[in-house]
């Protein structure tokens, strides 16, 4: 849907310096058959998007039109005007440029395509360290809304750009020594698109970068979990209010029936969705307490082995009523990785807790030793993922990347499902999910040793 009114009756006509352009780069025009000695305003379109989720189904994605006003220019006593933008941030494609007049008329528009850029740093990187990609720019149609991202052309994830204007920031880590090659391709279909200049859209640039890998010390890393803070429900608060599985939380509860022993639950799904026994809602006692005389409640339970996803109510009942509510919310975790060193020819074993079960949070897509490996799943197994590998090559570190991604919906194009999702960190639908880069020693052959 346009932004601005239409064009009016007696609208001029504008024209610009160039046809496409990238963020940050002026832009001169030209305007004729204007309205004479009028103030007008230079309109620029823009977007905002947002991932389109209900309940526990991924459905795509949203953009909402809008406009941003770039200046303001005053026209000749012959209706002609000129000036120079500079491309705003936000999303690349095919924007509108409009003047308006302070009436809200259009009286010109002429139309700009913005490209994506990128810039990689840095380089050299140590092995074992992270380089850093920036793209903007990024469209919203199928075709120019994500990127696939390789490393000495072998796939590694894609990038979006949905919830962040148009900009991706992401890193890739550095698992092998020496000169390599790191490639940003079109992603729509299946991959990397690699004849993309054969296509409709050839206009879309594809990016690589040399990227050098020295000597390093790599060890494993998780993200930082979220900042921690209470669940303030309905007479209960839950401190704090989310966390990993096993661990210990506080309920403070007020204002409920003094002297009363009450029972506290936790509400779950179970079941998966690919049989036709299907998933339903289950309830899990936690404990039983008896409140004080002043009808406050002081409990402390430990989270149970479950799954992670939108937050579990927990529950207060006295007699069979609800009398206090709150939530928690559990955030997945890697509990266990061995054995380390790993024995050359054997299996390495990697256990995970608290994976969701929604279509964008219950799937983890692992990259091996820089390359995608395949996917996996916690919703049949209550949150918990065992995965198991035999790790190929040589002797010495190698390496694991967990990454959040989408398990289905009906959003056709761009693909993003059962793949690594390399801007997880600022644009997941959903919770904001951790990644995790795990590095795993293997040891040489007995006969080497």
């Amino acid at each position: 849907m346009r932004a601005w009114p239409e064009l009016a009756a007696s609208s001029g006509r504008m024209m610009l310096s160039r046809e496409t352009a990238t963020v940050g780069t002026p832009v001169a025009w030209t305007a004729t058959g204007l309205p004479p000695r009028a103030h007008l305003a230079v309109w620029w379109e823009t977007l905002h998007g947002a991932w389109a989720i209900r309940g526990e189904h991924f459905l795509g994605t949203h953009y909402r039109v809008s406009h941003t006003v770039l200046g303001t220019v005053t026209t000749t006593a012959t209706g002609g005007a000129h000036g120079t933008l500079v491309v705003p941030a936000g999303f690349g494609g095919p924007h509108f440029l409009g003047l308006v007049t302070s009436g809200g008329a259009l009286v010109a528009e002429a139309g700009l395509t913005v490209l994506p850029t990128a810039e990689v740093s840095p380089s050299p990187v140590p092995l074992g360290g992270f380089v850093h990609v920036t793209m903007t720019g990024l469209g919203t149609g199928p075709y120019d809304s994500q990127y696939g991202v390789s490393w000495d052309h072998h796939y590694l994830g894609n990038v979006s750009a949905v919830t962040t204007d148009g900009t991706a920031r992401f890193a890739v880590r550095a698992e092998t020594l020496g000169p390599h090659i790191l490639t940003l391709d079109t992603s729509s279909v299946y991959g990397p698109y690699l004849n993309h200049q054969q296509s409709p859209y050839a206009y879309i640039p594809d990016f690589a970068f040399p990227v050098t890998v020295t000597a390093g010390t790599p060890t494993s890393v998780a993200d930082p979990g979220p900042p921690v803070r209470p669940a303030v429900g309905s007479h209960l608060v839950v401190t704090p209010g989310a966390g990993v599985v096993g661990q210990s939380i506080r309920l403070t509860g007020r204002g409920l029936p003094p002297r009363t022993a009450v029972t506290v639950w936790w509400d779950t799904v179970v079941g998966n969705r690919v049989t036709a026994t299907g998933y339903r809602p289950q309830r899990i006692r936690l404990t039983t307490v008896r409140t004080a005389p002043d009808g406050t409640l002081r409990a402390t339970v430990t989270v149970p082995d479950d799954v992670g996803g939108p937050p579990h109510p927990i529950l207060v009942t006295a007699g069979g009523k609800v009398v206090a509510r709150s939530t928690f919310r559990i955030w997945p975790r890697v509990v266990a990785v061995g054995p380390d060193p790993l024995p050359a020819g054997q299996t390495l074993t990697v256990k995970l807790t608290g994976v969701g079960w929604t279509e964008y949070d219950n799937i983890y897509s692992i990259d091996v030793d820089g390359a995608y490996a395949g996917y996996v799943c916690g919703f049949n197994s209550h949150g918990d993922v065992t995965l198991r590998l035999t790790l190929p090559g040589p002797s010495g570190p190698h390496f694991l990347d967990l990454y959040p991604s989408v398990y289905k919906g009906p959003h056709v194009l761009p693909n993003r499902y059962g793949l690594p999702q390399l801007t997880y960190a600022q644009d997941h639908p959903g919770d904001r999910l951790p990644a995790f880069h795990l590095v795993v020693s293997v040891a040489p052959p007995a006969a080497a040793r």
